[in-house]
């Protein structure tokens, strides 16, 4: 398989990757909120529904904004931005924190995008 082809597989698997990750933080969105309706429905301060409520949504934010890069990335790689290559060797190495699936990524990334084929097609130097 050429080079070319890889390019347009990594950036398949990032843009599934970022639309997972979209679907998780709207998963975790519906978690805050039914977090913050039990703070608000209890009689008293209910400080562990609150905390709940803050971590679940600061998470889906992170979680979405996590998404959206490497959606944007997978498109950039698909469509040969010179851009794409740095970024998604970051994203490569933050998600080889995600056992089992992100390190799968993120060890196909760097291989892809280490090679001097890809640095051309993509424009580096």
């Amino acid at each position: 398989m050429s080079v070319d082809r890889h390019l347009d597989l990594l950036g398949l698997f990032f843009v599934l990757a970022g639309l997972l990750a979209g679907l998780t933080a709207l998963a975790l969105v519906a978690l805050g909120l039914g977090a913050v309706a039990t703070a608000l429905g209890a009689a008293e301060t209910d400080m562990a529904a609150g905390f709940a409520a803050v971590l679940f949504i600061g998470f889906a934010l992170t979680l979405a904004a996590f998404g959206a890069c490497c959606a944007s990335t997978g498109l950039g790689l698909r469509h040969r931005r010179h851009w794409s290559r740095p970024t998604a060797l970051m994203l490569g190495l933050v998600s080889l924190l995600i056992v089992p699936f992100g390190t799968a990524i993120g060890v196909y990334a760097f291989w892809v995008l280490l090679r001097q084929r890809s640095r051309e097609l993509l424009g580096a130097a």
